[in-house]
């Protein structure tokens, strides 16, 4: 709008900045301060309010929760699938459901890269009962700096408010359980951050798309609010503006016009000016492509096929053929994450069951069906497997006589296509 280089900001004005633009202090109080020359990180508490306030990151994680939150837990021994235990029991004892327990549980390692749960009961028995703790009600000791885990964890939680001390198992894994030995929390930590043994949360590097996002819904409720006026070329009323004019209009238009909260004000300089141009090109577009381009990567970001969330790629035929890609690369790895370290600290620790694995059924996933009928579809035109090596890749049970290995050639078993081949061999003498 106005042919002037910008004023360079005072130091004090620094504080103005959204506290999203910056990186954080030591300290696990969810607030970011403004450090130009450091790394930027979002801890826990920032994490879940970018969580609650920015509507792309929100549906981005309720798409993979809400799924992962759906899926039917199952367990794994050596090749033998059990759909029923104590530890699946374990999973639906407690204040919330199995359903609730699992969004709460991905939704934390989505937004944080960490999940503490807190086992009742004996820390030599079955636990009786699991909690899940958010990860900003969790803290080391102050005085710990470290890629180790800390010797002491303390919860501060309405769930659980006490102290718990690490301890090094013979096996060399480590556990922290409070004096009494009567609960036990288990970190897990899914992507560590360097120089730390707390969780690097993936939203550290889209702080500047989740500024834009907010400052962006900012801006546009001013414009509704306050109008727009067109964008508009000045020159001096006929008299020479000097320096001291200049940074007069600086000042002015940084204290009125500059930053989305100024959006849609009247333009008012201290000194006389002319209009000698002017264009009603809305550079909001920019904005609009700036924000759809921000959006893309915070979807990216979370591995979620663009045809599910945008509207230039959302034909019905992509939408359809999208849905198997959420489960393959979001949904089923961010279980998997959870799972293996579910395995080692609980099955392994409490229930001590080296074999067994906490797993899924994937053939209860209706959107991965399609897949699995046209593999077997295509296992069946090979020649090669058996009826029975076929159903097991859609889910179906065994059949009788389905250990034969079909042909091609009228889909026969092949011991029967050898007899009838053995009964022509006399035939051309």
């Amino acid at each position: 709008m106005f042919g002037l280089g910008k004023k360079k900001k005072k130091k004090e004005d620094i504080s103005k900045k959204s506290s999203l633009l910056s990186s954080v202090n030591a300290s696990n109080d969810g607030f970011i301060s403004f450090y130009q020359d450091l790394l930027r990180h979002v801890y826990p508490k920032q994490a879940y309010s970018i969580y609650g306030r920015v509507s792309t990151v929100y549906d981005a994680v309720e798409k993979i929760s809400n799924k992962v939150a759906d899926l039917k837990l199952q367990l794994k021994e050596s090749n033998e699938i059990i759909r029923e235990h104590e530890i699946l029991n374990l999973l639906t004892r407690g204040a919330v459901t199995k359903t609730k327990m699992w969004r709460e549980i991905t939704t934390s390692a989505l937004l944080t890269s960490e999940v503490y749960l807190v086992l009742r009961g004996r820390i030599d028995k079955e636990p009786l009962q699991i909690e899940v703790i958010r990860p900003y009600n969790v803290e080391g000791v102050a005085s710990y700096s470290g890629e180790k885990r800390p010797p002491k964890i303390r919860t501060l939680s309405a769930k659980d408010n006490r102290e718990y001390l690490r301890y090094e198992e013979n096996d060399g894994s480590i556990r922290y359980y409070d004096s009494g030995k009567m609960n036990e929390l288990v970190p897990i930590v899914i992507n560590q951050r360097t120089n730390s043994w707390r969780g690097l949360s993936r939203l550290s590097v889209l702080i500047d798309e989740v500024f834009h996002i907010e400052s962006g819904n900012k801006h546009n409720s001013n414009l509704l609010d306050k109008g727009m006026t067109p964008s508009i070329t000045l020159a001096a009323d006929g008299e020479e503006i000097d320096a001291e004019d200049i940074e007069s209009i600086k000042e002015s238009l940084e204290e009125r016009h500059y930053g989305y909260q100024n959006a849609g004000k009247p333009l008012i300089l201290p000194v006389p000016l002319r209009k000698v141009g002017e264009t009603r090109t809305n550079k909001d577009m920019d904005y609009i492509q700036l924000v759809n381009l921000d959006e893309t990567r915070i979807y990216r970001l979370f591995n979620i096929p663009l045809p599910l969330v945008k509207d230039k790629t959302m034909t019905q035929s992509n939408y359809t053929a999208a849905i198997p890609f959420l489960y393959m690369d979001a949904i089923i790895p961010t279980f998997q994450e959870i799972a293996e370290e579910f395995t080692r600290a609980i099955i392994r620790n409490r229930y001590e069951l080296d074999d067994m694995e906490l797993t899924y059924d994937k053939f209860s996933i209706p959107a991965l069906k399609k897949d699995q009928v046209d593999k077997m579809e295509k296992m069946t035109k090979t020649g090669t497997l058996t009826t029975n090596e076929i159903r097991k890749e859609g889910g179906y049970e065994k059949v009788n006589g389905g250990d034969d290995i079909l042909v091609n050639a009228g889909k026969i078993p092949l011991d029967e296509a050898t007899e009838k081949a053995k009964s022509f061999e006399g035939l051309d003498e």
